[in-house]
């Protein structure tokens, strides 16, 4: 088996499903699949990282897919990283971004 065989048996769901902007789609990747895949997962992570730009000094990510890819390819690539939310949180501190905040000279990817 290819990994786009493997990769799509493991992520692609073919049932009708309403898509964030109210669309409907007879199928959908849902990549945070990929969390109970090891092997696939590590060998994702290892092609975002690739891909992160040289000069990049600080990642950023958002939504669930998100965090947990930035969380990977920060954790390969050694870099910091934050955390986007949709909105500031209505409890604890609030915050729209989570995590030490890049500096004004850092290059965010």
């Amino acid at each position: 088996m290819t990994f786009i065989d493997e990769l799509t048996s493991a992520i692609l769901v073919k049932e009708r499903v309403q898509l964030r902007n109210g669309t409907w789609s007879d199928y959908y990747f849902d990549v945070r699949r990929l969390f109970g895949y090891p092997h696939l997962r590590d060998t994702i992570t290892t092609m975002l990282a690739n891909i992160v730009p040289d000069e990049t000094t600080y990642l950023a990510g958002k939504g669930i897919g998100g965090y947990s890819f930035t969380t990977l390819v920060a954790h390969h690539r050694k870099l910091p990283f934050v955390l986007s939310r949709d909105a500031p949180k209505e409890y604890g501190l609030n915050k729209l971004l989570e995590g030490i905040m890049p500096l004004p000279n850092d290059n965010v990817t």
